[in-house]
């Protein structure tokens, strides 16, 4: 799995779905799918009642296309 700072996958168009990954021992142990996450003048916000600072590991779907698609 590939995973990417919380703070680089937010958008400035709105609220992002991105799995939280936990770590334990340096292996992942969960995703959890957390909805509404945004960037808000206090730190990062989302439905989940959990202390986000953008350093957090996620994972994201992501679509690979060759030119001619």
């Amino acid at each position: 799995m590939v995973a990417f700072r919380l703070e680089n996958t937010l958008s400035i168009f709105g609220p992002v779905t991105r799995g939280l990954c936990e770590v334990e021992n340096d292996r992942l142990a969960t995703v959890v799918e957390t909805d509404n996450l945004q960037k808000i003048n206090s730190g990062i916000a989302s439905d989940r009642d959990v202390d986000l600072n953008g350093s957090e590991p996620v994972s994201k779907n992501m679509w690979g296309f060759t030119p001619y698609f």
